[in-house]
């Protein structure tokens, strides 16, 4: 059966935080109420809470936040002056308040995270300009413009990491004026381009970002060692062709989309030596050797490969299987979508300390055929594997092979570290898989389970897995014939009866 929550298994410090939440009005915000608020605006308070580490307190904040009980009276409280790291995401209301009063307490302020956020631009311009100290900037999903991050360029020059991730307003004049000596509008301005010694810039998603910006930002940044912008390797391509980079670049991956040869990667890798994350969208450009280039790596950590675009599906075993076979030792995330010549065999054996595996919608998995002896060689089991992924497309005329065998799907799921599980479209996955799954100790450590158009598993083979003791916290089903809806209430029954920490889902 899934576990009982018991107090005893909560942290004595989630405890004394969640007492603190329940008490916060009627105990610790008490005399403030009473006396101050609402009387005028306080730059500082000598609040309850000003002999707590700031980390202590910035956790204290963090938890009102997510619980959706941090109140305007709370801000006074808990925005101390030695605050060093300030989470301001998701906190439209009050925001501006939030930003007067940073700007006037937080002059020690190293992190400042505003993400999923409507910035109110009057309070972030007067702020900005007194965070000189900021080191890591997040503001992903926000309503920034070119002018307001041109205010980073002017003063903060100590910024080492910024995500401008899924920015719509922000342009290439935006990014250029952190660079280079410009304002937002393009006007040379010696004031600006003070963010020099950023080392890692976030851009996904900011679709007004081209790659005019992101190879100003590779020239100029000396220590750049994480920017995910979608085509990385077009735009070093170019600066090499154009004879604009003169020495190595420290980043640590690369991504291609719609590569204009076969041989840009090899041209990427041969200036980016200590890569070590490879995303690629397969393209018409690549050949046989284009994978090849990956050899020259020192290492590598994580490779995905995707035929999004639809215009060269990836033959795995021939063109991928050397780069396995040098790098899986080191290899500890492998995502591969739309390809086909997938052998889980070969993954198996060349990638052993594999921690997070994804194959999605594939075309082809090949399956070895058994010899006329009945002893098999055993296949080796990925111990260390701790989240899988796995979509298989519906077989027909032309991918008759688009699953793999019930085995190889065995041989994956057994592994005895595996905490989050999600399956789609696997008809392979049946009473008797899971069955054999459970006898090899497998699902020992799982916590999340989805199954998604399963149709071959029923509830009555589930229900080892989900009666007898386990730590799964979360089990979601989707479009599974064979589990119906009186099974998900009796089972929800049981889990209000016993108490169990579980949460299911049915559709």
């Amino acid at each position: 059966m899934p576990q009982v929550l018991q107090k005893a298994s909560i942290s004595l410090k989630t405890l004394c935080l969640r007492n603190i939440s329940e008490h916060l009005d009627s105990l610790w915000c008490r005399r403030f109420l009473d006396y101050y608020y609402g009387s005028a605006h306080f730059m500082y308070i000598i609040g309850p809470f000003d002999q707590l580490p700031p980390s202590l307190i910035q956790d204290l904040w963090v938890h009102l936040k997510q619980r959706k009980l941090l109140r305007k009276h709370h801000v006074y409280l808990l925005i101390s002056p030695y605050t060093l790291a300030l989470d301001l995401s998701h906190c439209d209301t009050d925001l501006g308040l939030m930003l007067l009063l940073t700007s006037q307490r937080c002059f020690q302020l190293r992190q400042l995270d505003l993400s999923n956020s409507k910035l109110p631009r009057d309070q972030l311009s007067s702020c900005l300009p007194t965070l000189t100290k900021l080191t890591t900037m997040s503001l992903a999903h926000s309503s920034i413009t070119d002018t307001l991050v041109s205010i980073l360029g002017l003063y903060c020059p100590k910024l080492t990491s910024l995500d401008l991730s899924y920015c719509t307003q922000l342009s290439d004049n935006g990014l250029l004026s952190l660079l280079l000596p410009q304002d937002s509008h393009g006007t040379p301005d010696p004031r600006f381009g003070k963010c020099s010694l950023v080392s890692k810039l976030l851009v996904s998603g900011s679709q007004k970002i081209s790659s005019i910006a992101i190879s100003e930002a590779v020239q100029t940044l000396r220590h750049l060692t994480v920017l995910d912008y979608q085509d990385s390797v077009g735009v070093i391509e170019q600066l090499v062709l154009g004879g604009r980079l003169g020495r190595l670049l420290l980043l640590r991956s690369l991504y291609s989309l719609d590569s204009t040869s076969s041989d840009s990667l090899a041209l990427a890798v041969s200036v980016c030596p200590m890569v070590e994350h490879v995303y690629i969208v397969t393209s018409s450009s690549m050949t046989s050797t284009t994978l090849l280039s990956l050899l020259d790596l020192q290492q590598m950590r994580e490779i995905h490969i995707c035929n999004e675009l639809g215009q060269y599906s990836l033959p795995v075993q021939e063109q991928l299987g050397p780069v396995l076979q040098k790098h899986g030792e080191t290899l500890v995330s492998l995502n591969l979508a739309e390809v086909e010549q997938v052998e889980v065999k070969m993954i198996c054996e060349f990638c052993p300390n594999l921690v997070h595996l994804a194959l999605l919608w594939n075309k082809s998995y090949i399956t070895q055929v058994p010899g006329k002896t009945r002893v098999e060689a055993k296949m080796t089991v990925l111990t260390k594997l701790r989240t899988v992924d796995v979509s298989f497309l519906e077989p027909d005329e032309d991918n008759l092979f688009s699953e793999m065998c019930a085995r190889d799907l065995t041989n994956i799921l057994v592994s005895p570290s595996l905490s989050n599980l999600k399956l789609c479209q696997a008809q392979n996955l049946t009473d008797h898989v899971l069955s054999d799954i459970l006898a090899e100790s497998g699902f020992e450590c799982l916590d999340y389970l989805e199954l998604n158009n399963c149709n071959e598993i029923s509830f009555d083979g589930l229900e080892q897995l989900l009666e007898e003791k386990n730590p799964l916290e979360h089990a979601k089903f989707v479009r599974c014939e064979e589990i119906t809806r009186r099974d998900f209430q009796n089972y929800q029954k049981k889990v209000k009866k016993w108490k169990w920490n579980m949460k299911v889902e049915w559709a």
